[in-house]
Order: C-alpha cells, then structure tokens, then sequence
C-alpha cells in the first residue's frame, strides 16, 4: 500500500486582508494545502459535521476534492487516506465548518463527479465517518456513582469539551454499574487532547482504561429464507422459548404438549378375541 498524502486545507471565500507574504524558504507559489490552527480543540467544528467520501479519482488532490465538497457547503478542512497502489478510486475525509453542511453533502454530492474528472469510473459515495468523539472508561469500581465519574473526568488536567457522561449500569442491579462508561466530546480533537490526562486517572484506589470507543456494526439483515433442517430457531415475544428440530416458517403450531396441559387418555384396547372384517 502506498501511503498518500494527507492535508487539510482552509475554507475557500473572499479574503478582505491582503495576501500574505511568500515564504523565504519555498518559491513563492501557492500552496494547495494550507495549514489550519488546531491549538483550541473547541475552535474547531463539533462531532457530526464531517462526512467520508468514497469514489473519489485516485489522482485527486486536496485543492479538488474541496473545491467538490464546497458544493455542500463552507469547507473547514479536507483529508485523504491512503489509497492501494494501482486502485483508481480513493478516500478522503471532509470536515465542513457546521454539522448542517454534513447533511446537505448526503443529498449535495452522493452520486457526482469532480469537475475535473468528469469521466470517473466511479461516483461518490457519502457515508458518516466513525465517530472519534467518544471515549471508553473501563476498569471502573462496581460501586462507583455517575456523579463521581462526571467530577473526576472533569477535575482531570487538560480536559476540555467534556459534554456527556455515560455509566453503564447492571440491569439485576441498577445501583451498580457494569464496570465502565462513556465520555461523548464536543469533536473528536478534544477526545484526542483527554487521552492523556484521563490515562492517569485513579478512581477508587484502582487505574482506569481509556480508549476509543468502538464502534458497534449494525445487525445483519433478517434472512427471508426458511431455516434448515435441525437450525434453532427463537420464538419472538415475551416467552423467548428456543426450541429444537426441524425448523418451520411459523405458520403452524407447535406438537410439543405445553407444560401444564394433561396427557391424552389412552385408547381403550380392542375386546381379546374380537376381529373386525371390513366387506
């Protein structure tokens, strides 16, 4: 895999100040990536405000790829992944400056093509990014509280953007936890910059974990084909009885006798001697 350049770039608009001096060291041309401030992580946009674009041309470079995106609206910055050596189609991730121009680049751009590559192979794709706002708190004490979690994640040094808390609780027992949590940032830059201070954390006597918070897949689609011969199959509802066997479509009922209901009585046996001649 050939690594690809990665940048970011300013939002494009008029610039009523006068143009910046050119650089001793380079040659005075001008740059297609420039350098954005990333110093305050509550300066930049909140979580929900970037999309991933897919098809893109492998030979796109950042200048196009947000000049595409600006149809969406204003661009804060543009990333590219690294694309396979050979493919003809790459990545990149666009950050716009509000989360309502992540939604119009759905209905905006899905389906387009860069003005510069107008015979593409491919189209784009919109997709939301994974979320790197939320952070996950293991290791934690049985017992510990929600506030106690909220106190201590925000008493730790450096932590900014700190919006939600979230303990996960037992259901036998809702006044225990299960051992960990959540903490949901105002973007992903300021759930980078609490990596640090919060791996430090001591809760209770005991070192705590913190991570990125995986992202759950979504269930497979329900197969609309009939189970196999032997397959266990669920009941859906309240009872939740799993039964073995030969599996049906649910249309007919069950053979098996339910708890509870009496056996059949048994048939009386035929007179000893008796036979029976059918004409």
């Amino acid at each position: 895999m050939a690594p690809r350049r990665s940048a970011r770039v300013a939002p494009r608009g008029p610039d009523p100040d006068p143009p910046a001096p050119a650089s001793p060291e380079g040659d005075g041309s001008a740059p297609d990536a420039l350098p954005v401030a990333e110093d305050d992580p509550l300066a930049l946009p909140p979580h929900g405000a970037a999309v991933r674009l897919d098809g893109l041309p492998a030979a796109a470079s950042v200048a196009q790829v947000a000049a595409f995106a600006e149809r969406a609206g204003p661009v804060h910055s543009v990333a590219l992944e690294a694309a396979v050596e050979g493919a003809a189609s790459a990545a990149a991730r666009v950050t716009f400056a509000s989360v309502a121009g992540a939604a119009a680049a759905v209905a905006a751009l899905a389906g387009g093509a860069l003005p510069d590559f107008p015979a593409a192979p491919t189209r784009v794709r919109v997709t939301p990014p994974s979320p790197d706002h939320r952070l996950f708190v293991g290791g934690l004490d049985r017992g510990l509280a929600l506030a106690d979690l909220e106190a201590a994640a925000r008493a730790a040094c450096g932590v900014r953007g700190l919006e939600a808390v979230e303990l996960v609780t037992s259901k036998d027992a809702p006044t225990s936890n299960r051992g960990f949590g959540f903490l949901n940032f105002y973007n992903g830059a300021a759930a980078a910059a609490a990596l640090g201070p919060l791996a430090a954390l001591t809760l209770g006597g005991r070192p705590v974990t913190v991570s990125l918070a995986a992202v759950k897949p979504p269930p497979p689609p329900e197969s609309r084909h009939r189970p196999a011969r032997g397959a266990r199959r669920a009941r859906d509802g309240a009872g939740g009885r799993v039964e073995r066997g030969r599996a049906r479509s649910g249309l007919r009922p069950s053979r098996r006798r339910r708890p509870g209901r009496p056996p059949p009585p048994p048939r009386p046996p035929h007179p000893a001697g008796l036979r029976v001649r059918v004409l």
